[in-house]
């Protein structure tokens, strides 16, 4: 068995799909005609999952996006893909793998380092379907549909089942291939993107969610209390000075965007 040429993308919520977006759908498009495009938004995302129809009605577009991609690769296969994902070259060549992730950043960041915004996976694969039957579980009654999600949740279930750190090599954990930063994420999402970051290995980059993160002023506000909460439990007083300029100069470079 091998991965099928069939790509999955996901936008639900009451917003139409941006044009920047719609046009790198059109280009995945071109490059990849021989392939199967569905298209999951509100109209085709079955919202018989409990799951679902929770995050729905308290609109955690983010959540739905992230169950909806589990369940379709779990039931069909293929590969996932955020619609902020910039296809340097055609995908065949990761068709061979049972399935890939990709890393997003290296151990500074030990429980987000593996990203799901593609996602490619032979049908009934062990993974995706693990990680929806966690979205299931995180439901407790009420509306609480959980909070652990996207590269937290990815990441903790390929550490349980053996990643051990970030690696420049392409690495295997049981079945499922994991590829360097180079190859999806040659950039942080606290970094400017530029055509440099490209590599030879670079299959597709992602642009890190540019249509809401560059443009939500308070986003970088956000960013700094938190790093600030979260950091100061585990780096030293140098290393969290470091972090904070570094979200303060986020926070001015958008400002002088808006």
């Amino acid at each position: 068995m091998a991965i099928p040429k069939i790509i999955h993308y996901v936008w639900v919520g009451p917003r139409p799909l941006p044009e920047e977006d719609r046009q790198r759908v059109e280009a995945w498009r071109s490059a990849m005609p021989d392939w199967d495009f569905r298209f999951w938004n509100n109209d085709t995302v079955n919202f018989g999952s409990r799951y679902l129809a929770q995050a729905y009605s308290v609109r955690a577009w983010n959540r739905v996006s992230d169950y909806t991609r589990m369940d379709a690769l779990t039931r069909f296969g293929g590969i996932y893909l955020d619609t902020d994902m910039d296809l340097i070259r055609p995908l065949d060549p990761l068709l061979d793998n049972t399935a890939f992730l990709g890393f997003q950043r290296g151990d500074e960041r030990p429980d987000v380092m593996v990203n799901g915004a593609i996602f490619g996976t032979e049908p009934g694969h062990w993974l995706p379907s693990a990680l929806r039957d966690i979205f299931d579980k995180q439901l407790h009654g009420g509306k609480n549909i959980g909070s652990f999600a996207g590269p937290g949740l990815i990441t903790k279930v390929l550490r349980d089942n053996g990643l051990q750190g970030y690696s420049d090599e392409i690495i295997h954990v049981r079945d499922v291939t994991v590829y360097p930063r180079r190859f999806f994420y040659p950039y942080s999402w606290l970094e400017e993107y530029s055509p440099e970051v490209v590599t030879p290995d670079t299959i597709a980059v992602h642009r890190w969610a540019e249509t809401w993160v560059v443009k939500n002023p308070g986003y970088w506000t956000r960013l700094k209390r938190l790093w600030t909460r979260q950091m100061a439990r585990c780096m030293p007083k140098t290393a969290l000075r470091n972090a904070q300029i570094a979200a303060r100069r986020g926070s001015q470079q958008t400002a002088e965007r808006g």
